[in-house]
């Protein structure tokens, strides 16, 4: 099977590209010295010039969900196909 036709087994019915959320989240739960603000980013496009947690960072409570620029969407060719085979 190809990687992006594969699932979870933990996930079966969420291609394993995508399932790598839920299961951080599930990581997390059970990680029980987990108890500070966690960042889930696709590092192939993040760039940081500085500590998104250090001193004088804004406290974090809650989810909170950021996404991209609005150009940026899933109509394009090399995305719409593998959404639409998740479906």
């Amino acid at each position: 099977k190809i990687e992006r036709d594969s699932c979870a087994k933990e996930y079966p019915d969420i291609k394993l590209r995508w399932s790598r959320f839920p299961l951080i989240r599930d990581w997390l739960q059970e990680c029980e010295a987990c108890t500070g603000p966690v960042l889930i980013t696709d590092v192939r496009d993040t760039f940081f010039q500085d500590d998104p947690f250090g001193v004088g960072a804004p406290i974090v409570e809650g989810l909170q969900v950021f996404e991209e620029n609005p150009i940026q969407t899933t109509m394009h060719w090399l995305i719409d196909v593998p959404v639409k085979a998740c479906k």
